[in-house]
């Protein structure tokens, strides 16, 4: 958008009469929609407010706005090819663009935080290319403000441009870049006007990164706050969200009926129609909870929607799940060689992807479904073909050492109790 070096009330005369300007009848609406219209010029911004002796543009915008309406809806009318244009550029290439001024929009980088989202689980490296591009065209938008009325610092877009970079290098595996990003989202958190949303958000990254990094406690009480947050704005899909990795920090803690109850809340708050691959993600942590408790009657009625759910909006990998839930389900409900050959299945599957925390816990329902069988024997080699992939990821330790416990405690009662410690310290070192 160009601007001019214009008096706003120059303008308003222009779009009116001078007549209507000298009577300065603030009370018409058509002069009130085109003084917020000009308002949204930067350079125009504290004339208009002297003039109209306002406090803030808070009170300039509590006003009826359909010229200002009009004039966001352009914007980003406006903004979507730009949007198009950087997504057709290869990752390596995107931040160059910083130096386009078409770019210079805070829709544009709404656009790019909102396109981050969308893409950080299945193409984390372009979500991570966006967020960073989101993050300097913020930080020229703040430079640019910096000389006006804290009504209209960045502080709050650079924060949330930092925030989601920090949780984009979280899932990529960049713990301490993810760190430091999500510490210069609380600088200038600190630093603006940041609402309760930006706040929470941010509180909710912080409790991702802390639970990757076994900060069980800190995560815990990031949670809270958020929840706290989101509960004060009625944000009720929000805060199923958090109430959804509220589930997976008390997994961690060797809670899962705690986790149950926090996922059976966060299904009834999330709205399917607004986010439906969240949906899925509760439906799955449902099953697997149940399937962790023994509730095999419940994990078999909840089985076929998370299937369905898994058709729509799941990977690969949600279907290995998925089979895996099936195994412990039929070792609940079903003869033992049942489950047995679905459990070798996905024990084969996860070896394939290379997954050494799920390998190791599969190997253990297998252990705890010999053990009931009396098997004893063959619970040892099945320690001893999955040690490559355990010693990548550096469980190989306490997961043989559990199996072998196991495959030595030749008695069921013991061996069960075996295989649920060691389930819970191997599920508190997964970092996904």
């Amino acid at each position: 958008m160009k601007h001019h070096h214009i008096s706003p009330l120059r303008f308003v005369s222009l779009l009116l009469n001078d007549d209507a300007l000298a009577d300065g009848d603030a009370r018409s609406p058509l002069f009130f929609n085109l003084t917020q219209a000009v308002a949204q010029c930067r350079r125009c911004r504290r004339e208009v407010l002297s003039y109209f002796e306002f406090n803030s543009m808070e009170e300039l915008e509590g006003l009826d706005s359909p010229a200002l309406d009009l004039v966001e809806r352009r914007e980003e009318v406006e903004c979507r090819p730009i949007l198009a244009w950087l997504d057709h550029l290869p990752a390596g290439e995107r931040l160059a663009a910083e130096k386009d001024p078409a770019c210079l929009r805070p829709r544009v980088v709404e656009g790019l935080l909102a396109r981050c989202r969308q893409r950080w689980s299945e193409a984390p490296r372009e979500a991570l290319a966006d967020a960073q591009l989101a993050t300097r065209l913020a930080r020229h938008l703040s430079e640019e403000d910096e000389s006006f009325l804290p009504e209209f610092d960045q502080s709050p877009l650079l924060a949330r441009a930092w925030g989601v970079q920090g949780n984009v290098l979280r899932i990529l595996g960049e713990l301490p870049a993810a760190a430091r990003a999500l510490a210069r989202a609380g600088e200038w958190a600190a630093r603006g006007v940041v609402g309760k949303p930006v706040r929470a958000e941010l509180l909710s990254f912080s409790a991702s990164l802390a639970m990757d990094r076994s900060r069980f406690q800190e995560a815990q009480n990031c949670l809270d706050e958020a929840a706290r947050l989101y509960a004060g704005l009625a944000a009720w899909h929000e805060f199923g969200r958090v109430l959804l990795q509220t589930a997976k920090v008390e997994l961690k803690l060797g809670a899962p009926g705690k986790a149950l109850v926090a996922v059976q809340r966060a299904l009834v708050l999330l709205d399917a129609e607004r986010e439906p691959e969240i949906r899925f993600g509760a439906a799955s942590i449902h099953l697997h909870l149940l399937c962790i408790l023994g509730r095999h009657d419940e994990a078999a009625t909840a089985l076929p929607e998370a299937r369905r759910l898994c058709r729509l909006y799941g990977s690969s990998l949600d279907e290995i799940r998925l089979r895996w839930c099936k195994g412990l389900i039929e070792a609940g409900l079903e003869p033992p060689e049942v489950a047995r050959q679905t459990l070798l299945c996905v024990r084969r599957a996860f070896l394939t992807e290379g997954i050494a925390s799920d390998v190791a816990l599969v190997t253990l329902d297998l252990a705890a479904l010999y053990a009931a069988e009396g098997r004893w024997g063959e619970i040892a080699p099945l320690a001893a073909e999955v040690v490559p992939v355990l010693r990548v990821q550096g469980i190989e330790r306490e997961a043989l050492a559990a199996l072998l416990l196991v495959a030595e405690a030749n008695e069921r009662q013991l061996a069960a109790g075996l295989v649920a410690e060691a389930r819970r310290r191997i599920e508190s070192g997964k970092r996904k």
